[in-house]
């Protein structure tokens, strides 16, 4: 199954995403270097610079300034993971 990639999605807000990243990190059970919390995974590289955030079908990567890759296979896989972010956002 071939991966899709986008590097702009006017429905992401990278803020969001990274403040429902760091309550993930801070509430979610830790598993190696990778935190799960609410349907969500977060890691980071090795310095810290890249921050993952991953559903079970998705992938968001956010570079340094904000740059950022979103990886699904299918346009649902996607819309799940907004689902996912809005749901953790909405208990912070």
């Amino acid at each position: 199954m071939s991966l899709s990639q986008l590097n702009h999605d006017p429905k992401l807000d990278v803020m969001k995403a990274l403040r429902v990243f760091n309550h993930v990190m801070d509430h979610g059970d830790k598993e190696g270097d990778v935190r799960h919390f609410m349907g969500l995974s977060a890691s980071t590289d090795f310095d810290g610079y890249t921050m993952y955030l991953n559903s079970h079908h998705a992938k968001l990567t956010v570079f340094f300034h904000n740059k950022y890759q979103l990886e699904f296979a299918k346009a649902e896989e996607l819309d799940e993971f907004y689902t996912l972010l809005d749901r953790v956002a909405e208990v912070m």
